[in-house]
Parts: C-alpha cells; structure tokens; sequence
C-alpha cells in the first residue's frame, strides 16, 4: 500500500478484520483481482505488489458467502 492510502482508518479496519474475519460476497474475489490488475495495467503498481497483496489478503479470516449467487436476482435486489 502506498504511504498516501495508509490512514488510521484503514490501518483499524484491517485491525478488526484480524480480530472478527468477515464474510464477503462471492464476487468479492474476482472484484479484489480485478482492481489489483487494473492498478498494474495503469501503472499504480507492479506485478510483485499485486501478487504479495492477494497472498496478504489469503491469510485474513474471509469467509464467502455461498448464497450470493442464489440471493442476488432475489433478497439482495428487493432490499
């Protein structure tokens, strides 16, 4: 991460996420891909940066959630 996208309230936030885990969509993971390539594609950052963030974000207690699909045209759209 860059020293300009470091704040307190980042460096909480992962805090909790060590602490608590959290449950993440099961798009979630093509969306994190998604943003790392397109920084390397744009020049924010390297190849080596994207693949040491997806391993750093392997080790967090992320659990996905199996309904997303099944809930997404239903529940999820209705809220």
């Amino acid at each position: 991460m860059y020293s300009d996208e470091t704040t307190e309230a980042i460096s909480e936030v992962f805090a909790r996420l060590t602490e608590r885990g959290a449950w993440v969509p099961a798009l979630w993971r093509l969306e994190v891909a998604n943003v790392l390539e397109m920084g390397v594609r744009r020049g924010r950052h390297d190849v080596a940066f994207k693949d040491a963030t997806l391993a750093d974000l392997a080790l967090f207690p992320i659990s996905v959630d199996p309904e997303t699909d099944r809930q997404a045209w239903g529940a999820t759209v209705q809220s």
